[in-house]
């Protein structure tokens, strides 16, 4: 059983809630003289208390001044609470930005990307990452990959066939999956942003230069996400800088002019086909094509 409020000692679980640090922190400081003085630690017996401040949040800017002075500067609650927010949400990141990626992947096949498909790939990908985010959030460590696919599958059984038609095959999924990082699932979706940026320039009858592709390529993934929603955040005011592509230097350095590199990316991208689809139909220009003499021809 705790104690009273009315308890003339703070104790150790409350000090360390006040400061944002752990017990085990508290227990730690509590070996070192000038840490125990920081903390207004008093003898009593064999141990070493704080007693209970009139005000706790006077003992609170009180103490975080000394360690200052100390030279330990203190997380505030509020930033030790996000950073565990966040230690929480990376064990579902890259999984998160797989399914992401792999929705992409799947609606690059299914022709132009319209509006609707933006709305399905950003449904199901932020319903997928609660999906994983509440089947794992009591567990400890972090979830198996096996884990996660079967909650993934769980999650893929209850969509509704219109919203089942956007959902990634397993070939898909074993793509994204080969990235066991986030910095390698980064070079897949530069490799798709590249391949959709040519195929959206081609489209419209340019040719795919950087000046041409540059202001339609991402600088990561969280830019694209934000991009896919463009439309849907027409709704509300945004208040976002304006996405202008990549800088003409990031975009070289990413992309070079190569055409055997620039085709291999395309290639990468897609995985299976040897050109975008729909880019391969090149027009009618009436010429004879010149033949190889793996046809039998001769000059």
């Amino acid at each position: 059983m705790a104690e009273p409020h009315s308890s003339k000692w703070f104790k150790n679980y409350e000090a360390a809630e006040t400061l944002a640090v752990s017990v085990r922190t508290i227990k730690g400081w509590m070996r070192y003289v000038t840490k125990r003085k920081a903390l207004g630690a008093v003898r009593n017996g064999k141990q070493w208390r704080i007693p209970r401040p009139d005000n706790i949040h006077f003992w609170e800017a009180e103490t975080r001044q000394r360690f200052a002075a100390l030279g330990v500067q203190l997380k505030s609650s509020q930033d030790s609470e996000l950073e565990k927010l966040g230690q929480q949400n990376d064990k579902y990141k890259l999984e998160s930005d797989r399914v992401f990626l792999a929705l992409c992947l799947k609606a690059s096949t299914q022709g132009a990307v319209t509006s609707q498909t933006r709305e399905a790939i950003l449904y199901l990908w932020q319903a997928a990452f609660s999906a994983l985010h509440g089947a794992f959030a009591n567990g400890r460590g972090r979830p198996s990959r096996e884990q996660q696919e079967q909650c993934l599958d769980i999650f893929k059984a209850k969509l509704s066939p219109e919203l089942l038609s956007h959902w990634p095959d397993d070939e898909i999924f074993k793509k994204v999956r080969q990235a066991r990082t986030l910095k390698a699932l980064e070079k897949i979706r530069e490799g798709l942003d590249y391949a959709l940026g040519v195929r959206d320039v081609e489209q419209t009858g340019q040719k795919p230069t950087a000046e041409n592709l540059r202001p339609l390529l991402h600088k990561d993934i969280m830019q694209q996400i934000n991009d896919s929603g463009e439309e849907l955040q027409l709704k509300f005011i945004d208040m976002r800088e304006p996405q202008n592509g990549l800088p003409l230097r990031t975009f070289r350095k990413r992309y070079p002019k190569k055409q055997d590199r620039q085709r291999q990316i395309v290639n990468e991208a897609y995985g299976i086909r040897e050109t975008l689809p729909g880019a391969e139909e090149s027009p009618d220009t009436g010429k004879t094509p010149v033949r190889g003499s793996s046809h039998g021809s001769s000059c």
